[in-house]
């Protein structure tokens, strides 16, 4: 892999000279891309340069339908040179013959990622609330970019404030009926509830669909990328609000490890000026709920069709009771 990837190099890069690959690196994380790291140098107008890329390629069997690496390549580039911080995506490469599955090369930031489910600046309450405000500034800035003055049809045309969540329960319940291996009645009772309870969105927004504590990358305390836009779309920036305050991603009572849910949304509402409607809130963390289960059938389904061996599934299958369990709250309250 490693010498077609100098290879693809060398088409991309014509004025560049002498290209050499090195510290070629699979990483271990990714649950629905496969993670390359690696270090390439090249003579450009006489002088060496050296750069750090990173590979995201297409998995065999991971666990989310329905994404793809073009459409993670527009958003990054939709985001260049906006308040919102991403690495740069380079080139996208659909063809098969080049690397077996379509990939992405982006810039390797300088960074750390925390594992899920961890206190972030654990034992360090003034580290832990910078992280937590720079958390919220960055998905404010998200939401607030003007998707209206640049292109955004990849996303999906411009939609009403009551065809956001419709469209989003569509997809997912697509999904879940795609994917789903035996009767899941709990999941069918979601749906039922989802479909009988959607408000109407106050805002259209980007939203990024998958915004959480493990898909930032720090510097210290400050952001340097937001990752994994796989999912990202155009609807109710409540959305990413009730699936940032999920239970199940709660540690220690801390929404994402961060803070409490009401400094979330007390935080969040000051920034933004919108309204957080408890009632809207909790429609969309069941609704996250829903999805998120969606998001491990899939992979289960891909571990028992041997498309993957990935454990990091297996541990995601653990925690199914409770998505379930949270659900069966919210439904409840």
């Amino acid at each position: 892999m490693k010498t077609k990837v100098k290879g693809y190099l060398e088409t991309k890069m014509p004025y560049a000279d002498e290209i050499t690959v090195e510290d070629f690196t699979k990483m271990a994380y990714g649950q629905s891309r496969e993670t390359y790291f690696f270090k390439a140098t090249w003579k450009e107008n006489g002088q060496r340069v050296e750069r750090d890329f990173v590979i995201r390629r297409d998995s065999v069997g991971g666990v989310v339908e329905e994404s793809d690496r073009e459409f993670e390549y527009r958003i990054l580039k939709f985001f260049e040179n906006t308040p919102v911080p991403v690495a740069k995506a380079y080139w996208v490469e659909t063809d098969p013959s080049i690397l077996e599955r379509p990939f992405m090369v982006m810039e390797r930031k300088e960074g750390w990622v925390s594992p899920a489910f961890q206190v972030l600046g654990r034992g360090d309450d003034r580290t832990r609330i910078t992280m937590g405000q720079n958390f919220v500034q960055t998905l404010v800035a998200i939401h607030q970019t003007n998707w209206q003055q640049k292109d955004i049809s990849f996303l999906r045309p411009p939609i009403s404030v009551k065809d956001a969540p419709r469209q989003e329960i569509a997809k997912w319940e697509r999904i879940f009926n795609k994917i789903k291996i035996e009767p899941e009645p709990l999941l069918t009772c979601a749906l039922v509830w989802l479909n009988n309870n959607m408000p109407v969105a106050e805002n259209i927004t980007i939203v990024h669909g998958d915004y959480k504590a493990d898909n930032i990358m720090f510097s210290d305390t400050d952001i340097v990328a937001v990752l994994d836009w796989e999912l990202a779309t155009l609807g109710d920036p409540m959305e990413d609000v009730g699936w940032i305050c999920m239970d199940y991603y709660k540690v220690d009572n801390l929404v994402n490890g961060l803070m409490s849910k009401e400094e979330f949304l007390q935080r969040y509402q000051e920034l933004t000026g919108f309204t957080v409607d408890p009632e809207v809130v909790r429609f969309w963390q069941l609704f996250g709920c829903f999805k998120m289960a969606v998001i491990t059938l899939t992979g289960i389904k891909n571990l028992l069709s041997g498309k993957t061996n990935a454990g990091v599934i297996i541990g995601l299958g653990i925690f199914l009771p409770k998505l379930y369990r949270e659900i069966l709250d919210l439904m409840e309250q």
